[in-house]
């Protein structure tokens, strides 16, 4: 889109250029001479003769801003594509310490390994069950479709549900409470309450995947353009690509981990 924008307003202003200098020319060939070998010549004949040349004039200004805006554009959506990313590392740093908190405070167990009777969500847990999310070489999943009941149960550690949200993730609903059911009387809209499409992590529950190994993959977010982070056992979050990420799952039955070559 932007490149159709470039073209187009670049054929516009010369197009309107050459019919000023026309003009230009018609009026002092002086004018038009120095006109021809400098702009801004150009620019003070049309301001000294606007009525004559306005729409032209006006025209050429109006295809110059669509430059200049086809040309800063791409720029900013870096910039918001850039903040976005920063943002979603910051929720997946968040989201590792909460979830070393919640191990530090059940005898180094995270809540996936933590019986529902102690506050966890062992029973829930499904392994490699998430068949939205990336799939192995096999083409058997790899993530937790369960995930949102992960995160719920680390409800007091995380505070927030927003950080577990990617702003890049369209799909996903933010959710403003961990509550996932409206209790009598409350005023809240079902739209903010916490269910799956509140989560856009896709989030590891394999045996791999406990506190005695920083280095395992923990939860990923698929949702820059190509391009991964990754958060670690130890908090610490990477971003890799597509390919380096399917690396790592090629044989999810080794000790899968994230080391640069």
């Amino acid at each position: 889109m932007e490149t159709i924008i470039l073209i187009v307003s670049g054929v516009g202003m010369s197009v309107t250029a050459i019919m000023l200098l026309i003009e230009n020319f018609k009026k002092n060939v002086g004018w038009g001479i120095a006109s021809l070998f400098c702009g801004i010549p150009l620019y003070v004949f049309a301001i000294m003769h606007f009525k004559e040349v306005k729409k032209i004039f006006l025209l050429h200004i109006a295809f110059f801003i669509l430059a200049f805006a086809g040309g800063i554009l791409p720029a900013f959506a870096e910039m918001k594509a850039k903040a976005a990313r920063i943002a979603c590392i910051n929720n997946l740093k968040q989201i590792g310490i909460a979830t070393r908190i919640y191990a530090t405070d059940n005898r180094d167990r995270f809540p996936w390994q933590v019986p529902q009777a102690e506050g966890g969500t062992a029973e829930i847990a499904q392994p490699r069950s998430d068949t939205d999310a990336l799939l192995d070489s096999d083409g058997k999943p790899i993530f937790d479709a369960n995930a949102w009941l992960h995160f719920q149960a680390m409800s007091n550690e995380l505070s927030n549900p927003k950080m577990l949200r990617c702003s890049r993730d369209g799909s996903r609903t933010q959710a403003n409470t961990f509550q996932s059911t409206l209790h009598s009387g409350a005023g809240r809209s079902v739209s903010t309450l916490f269910d799956k499409n509140s989560v856009s992590y896709w989030l590891r529950t394999d045996p791999e995947v406990d506190e005695a190994r920083p280095n395992e993959i923990v939860a990923v977010c698929p949702h820059h353009d190509g391009q991964f982070n990754v958060l670690l056992g130890d908090s610490s979050v990477q971003r890799v690509s597509l390919a380096r990420l399917a690396e790592y799952f090629t044989d999810i039955t080794k000790p899968i981990t994230i080391a640069p070559k």
